[in-house]
């Protein structure tokens, strides 16, 4: 799982600002990641692969309709995620 993380974290390094919903889907995909890994103890991996990706889906519609919200979190979650890792 870090080297998915690795890669995506390199996509939003060099592509954020054009493919900026692709951004908001990896942030939502790396936020469900690390959830799931906490609330899904004990499941096989494919199932917390899966939750990932459903709340990375969830957050991109929902970034589609709050727009100004989704720049905001976004930005706020990205410095999050890079103190946390730091």
């Amino acid at each position: 799982m870090n080297s998915v993380q690795v890669v995506l974290g390199l996509i939003v390094l060099f592509f954020g600002r054009k493919l900026f919903w692709l951004v908001v889907g990896i942030l939502g995909f790396l936020a469900g990641s690390r959830l799931g890994a906490v609330w899904l103890v004990g499941y096989p991996a494919w199932t917390v692969l899966g939750a990932s990706l459903l709340l990375g889906l969830g957050g991109a519609l929902l970034a589609v309709f709050f727009e100004r919200l989704a720049f905001a979190l976004a930005g706020f979650y990205c410095g999050v995620f890079l103190a946390a890792g730091l």
